[in-house]
């Protein structure tokens, strides 16, 4: 069993004991010690059988316990692409992950965090996840893909004219609707 299967109703299961003398009967359900929740934490539990009140007190019934063993769920978390362009900050709500598979509804969260890159120039980075403490999981780390594409910046040069031996008119370009003078 992994963790998020869920639990069957052993304990609602009757079982009739053979090779008992004439009419006699041993019967009783085998129940699983400590399984309160929907979802059972990764680990061991205690399975044992408990004669019903009709069993024959012509037998001393000796039990030896079973177990039931929980293993962990290996899940993947997934860092999700981020873009954005150069001189732009990606919103911190961007950093996020995805988990397959899906978690259900009650199940415990799993911990991880999603590692925020910090560089500024144009290329493409890991994002990175840090695992936490996951007492039912099994972590398997996908990196996302940081982009910081190139800003791209539309110059017009203004036209000019000038008369022969006037002297040179000021060079003018626009670009982002600002006006960029020539400099030597």
């Amino acid at each position: 069993m992994t963790y998020g299967d869920e639990i069957s109703r052993i304990d609602e299961t009757k079982y009739n004991v053979s090779g008992t003398v004439g009419e006699d009967k041993i019967s009783g359900k085998v129940e699983l010690k400590n399984a309160a929740e929907d979802y059972l934490n990764a680990g061991s539990y205690v399975l044992t059988f408990t004669k019903d009140e009709n069993t024959s007190s012509n037998y001393k019934v000796q039990v030896t316990d079973g177990s039931l063993t929980v293993e962990k769920l290996a899940v993947t978390v997934i860092a999700n692409d981020v873009a954005a362009g150069y001189g732009e900050t990606a919103p911190e709500e961007k950093w996020t992950a995805t988990v397959s598979p899906a978690i259900k509804e009650g199940m415990a969260k799993v911990n991880y965090t999603v590692n925020p890159v910090t560089k500024t120039d144009v290329g493409t980075y890991d994002i990175t996840i840090t695992p936490g403490t996951n007492d039912n999981y099994i972590l398997t780390r996908e990196n996302g893909k940081f982009t910081i594409s190139q800003k791209v910046i539309t110059l017009t040069v203004d036209n000019a004219e000038k008369v022969y031996g006037d002297p040179d008119p000021t060079f003018t370009a626009k670009t982002n609707d600002e006006t960029v003078k020539a400099t030597d």
